[in-house]
């Protein structure tokens, strides 16, 4: 591959680079101004100045990429003040109107997205875009019964979401912050109203009605529940009626990205339909015309019917750019088409760049499009059948190369049999896409006799369940508990750089730097393991309902829990930082006294009682809870710890009581509230 034949790569790299020194540094909008201008007339500059120069070239670059870089910089910026802009007030009554956009899967509550479109304060009403999360109680009929597309009217006090500081754990508030929602509140009965049904532009009216459309035809025909959630999750992109044994398996065998509509399937709904146009030879400009028109309608027609949600219109945004640019500019290679479609959208949305589902989607088909013509010529297989397998084989181990770090990164976990799921998941998925849309359509010219399509389907699906079960109860199917730093992602990653670098020019020094990269990622990785049998910490994590408190002891743990705070909750709040640390055991019960490496933790709690303790007073880091007789005066008396924490449960009054004597007592106080999780690292 030559580097220079593909600029819009190296432009998509420091616009991306840009959007993301911005989003860590956060630099003012009008200082990024003055940067941008600044690189870019220096570049026009130079390009007139430096006619003759030899170093012309070299300068010319240097500035072009710190101009490209500084526009990221520049957009991601604007992108990141517009939505502050759009910030409603907090902690005071508002009174809004809004349009609901999705629903979200919620046990406790009933939850909406909802952008507001105008809200009022007192007299002042303001207008504005803000796509906040609204919470309502499961008894709530009215609430219970919105629709995507109704306008409501109420009233709410908004928060903005809070970014989570228990250590390692899924950030909810960022990831919300990348699809542009940073408030929620909760509405209580009787404080909101509908006041317009289906109030969406025409085009999303279709799209819903196409999406309803689908899924009643699909519920009419279809009797296997199992088979009719795993059905609208592939074709309609709802995954809420899946069932957690299956999309646990599908997890567990790599094949969790068919259950979401994104770029796979709109590339195979389209791909048989490029295959038919391909077997059309003619050559002339009306006829390439035609070709692309087509290809598009029927791109955004598959769009249209899965009810336009916002991963399906952004890899048809992506198929389309990329069908486009391959059909007009055929000598303008898929990775410069990749990566103009990629600026694009990162233009449109610089927030894409930190989505999980936008960053798996182009680095997997960037990693099909290098590696998969390399490792298809491995084998040569003598019929169709043979290399129709080996075709799906090389594709799914093509994508996972450059995937793989990430995979491990976000997801602690690699599935074994990822390839293989893939032999028999994406055959299965094409058909049941092609079924399926072929089945409504005909549900639309013919009623009643689609119901035999859908028996199929639901045959279909019903294999695929199967193989999908029984493939993750297959021994050592999934490597568990995998954590890699920042620096090994790094590492893994500039590994796979140079292993293309060697690939390519076959210079022995990439291969040579290849093997030291990749050594050191295992030197880096043996380094954590070690330091972790000799971790000692303690972590008192940030929880409503109750508090939750970890020690952590050469590689066991001791956990105290007190409150209403359920098993499932405790995983995920600490799961992510007992891989992290290597722990390979947890002790749970009423520990309330604890050591971890000299220093001593007790936990103040409804029986406590200093006169039983053998040393009260070398306790040194004391945790207030939620209890009687938990004020200063109960405490100090008896105990002088030197660090003290409160719960974030406390009583107002007895907060503000502790606050107010930290002034003139000399112990470290800190407040779970205010200041979130705390973590005291003893083996320093």
């Amino acid at each position: 591959m030559n580097w220079s034949s593909h600029p819009y790569s190296r432009i998509a790299i420091a616009f991306a680079t840009g959007i993301f020194i911005q989003y860590h540094v956060d630099i003012s909008v009008a200082n990024t101004q003055f940067l941008c201008v600044s690189f870019f007339t220096s570049w026009l500059i130079s390009a007139w100045v430096l006619k003759d120069a030899w170093y012309k070239q070299l300068v010319n670059s240097i500035l072009m990429v710190l101009s490209v870089v500084s526009a990221g910089v520049l957009i991601c910026a604007l992108h990141l003040n517009r939505l502050d802009d759009n910030l409603l007030l907090t902690e005071e009554k508002v009174t809004f109107v809004g349009l609901i956009s999705e629903k979200l899967r919620s046990e406790s509550k009933t939850k909406y997205v909802v952008k507001i479109g105008a809200h009022r304060y007192k007299t002042i009403i303001n207008h504005t875009e803000s796509l906040v999360i609204l919470s309502f109680d499961k008894s709530d009929s009215l609430a219970a019964n919105y629709q995507i597309g109704d306008k409501i009217m109420g009233h709410v006090k908004l928060k903005n979401n809070e970014k989570v500081t228990n250590p390692e754990m899924f950030d909810y508030a960022t990831y919300l912050t990348m699809r542009g929602i940073k408030q929620s509140g909760n509405v209580k009965a009787g404080d909101h109203k509908l006041i317009a049904i289906n109030a969406l532009p025409f085009y999303m009216r279709w799209a819903q009605k196409a999406s309803k459309f689908w899924s009643n035809t699909m519920r009419k025909y279809m009797d296997n529940n199992e088979a009719l959630g795993i059905a609208e999750a592939l074709l309609i992109g709802q995954q809420i009626f899946i069932s957690k044994d299956i999309y646990q398996a599908y997890s567990n065998t790599g094949a969790i990205h068919v259950l979401s509509v994104s770029g796979l399937h709109v590339a195979i709904f389209i791909s048989g339909f490029v295959w038919l146009f391909g077997l059309v030879k003619r050559k002339d400009i009306w006829w390439k015309c035609i070709k692309i028109l087509s290809l598009l309608i029927l791109v955004w027609f598959y769009a249209i019917m899965t009810g336009l949600c916002p991963s399906v219109v952004r890899s048809a945004v992506m198929v389309s750019l990329f069908l486009t640019g391959r059909e007009l500019f055929k000598g303008a290679g898929a990775f410069n088409i990749l990566s103009v479609s990629a600026i694009i959208m990162l233009i449109y949305n610089p927030l894409y760049l930190f989505q999980i589902s936008f960053l798996f989607s182009y680095i997997s088909l960037l990693s099909i499009l290098y590696f998969h013509p390399y490792i298809k010529n491995w084998v040569t297989p003598t019929n169709k059948v043979a290399a129709f397998f080996w075709s799906l084989f090389s594709v799914s181990l093509a994508a996972q190369i450059m995937i793989f770090p990430f995979t491990i990164y976000y997801f602690h976990q690699f599935p074994v049999y990822f390839a293989i799921s893939g032999l028999v998941a994406v055959p299965l998925v094409t058909g049941i896409i092609y079924l399926g849309t072929a089945g409504v359509i005909i549900e639309v010219l013919w009623s009643g006799v689609s119901k035999y399509i859908f028996w199929v389907l639901q045959w279909l699906i019903s294999i695929l369940n199967q193989f999908i079960q029984n493939l993750s109860e297959w021994p050592l199917g999934l490597i568990q508990n995998i954590w890699i730093s920042d620096l090994m992602l790094i590492l893994m990653n500039l590994s796979i750089v140079l292993m293309m670098l060697w690939i390519e020019t076959k210079k022995q020094s990439f291969l040579m730097a290849y093997c030291t990269v990749i050594l050191m990622t295992v030197t880096s990785s043996t380094w954590a393991k070690v330091k972790s049998t000799a971790h000692q910490s303690m972590v008192i994590y940030d929880v409503f309902g109750g508090t939750l408190t970890d020690v952590f002891d050469h590689g066991h743990a001791i956990r105290t829990c007190t409150g209403s705070i359920s098993e499932q909750q405790m995983d995920f709040i600490t799961k992510n930082n007992l891989i992290k640390h290597h722990i390979k055991s947890v002790e749970t019960g009423s520990n309330w006294l604890q050591k971890a490496g000299d220093k001593v933790l007790y936990i103040y709690h409804e029986y406590s009682d200093f006169t039983r303790l053998h040393v009260p007073r070398e306790i040194d880091i004391l945790f207030i809870t939620d209890t009687k007789k938990n004020s200063p005066d109960d405490i100090l008396p008896s105990c002088k710890p030197d660090i003290i924490v409160l719960a974030k449960n406390l009583k107002p009054w007895i907060r503000k009581k502790w606050l107010n004597l930290h002034v003139d007592y000399p112990f470290v106080l800190h407040d779970i509230a205010t200041e979130g999780a705390f973590i005291y690292k003893t083996d320093n």
